[in-house]
């Protein structure tokens, strides 16, 4: 589990799996929000399903698009390692 968000009105929980057979990973969010002026809380829950690509397969599939593959970076603006676990690829429509 893992808390991003922990105030005095929010509070953020997600529990990740990740099977590495499959490459699916499946995440479970669970949010509790204060009512405002109140000390009475809402909560929620979401489950987002996600697969993971190789760089490959994100290549290709940049191409088959007809875009051009710009750059790669991790989501804190850096160049990925060769062991970085999330990508981000900057592409764009060839003129």
């Amino acid at each position: 589990n893992t808390i991003p968000v922990d105030t005095d009105d929010l509070l953020v929980i997600n529990r990740l799996h990740f099977d590495q057979r499959t490459r699916l990973g499946r995440g479970r969010i669970m949010w509790f929000v204060r009512e405002a002026g109140s000390e009475d809380w809402r909560h929620g829950t979401e489950t987002h399903m996600q697969r993971a690509h190789t760089d490959a397969e994100l290549v290709t599939a940049i191409e088959q698009a007809g875009l051009t593959l710009i750059e790669r970076r991790t989501p804190h603006g850096l160049e990925p390692t060769a062991t970085a676990t999330r990508i981000i690829y900057l592409a764009q429509k060839q003129t």
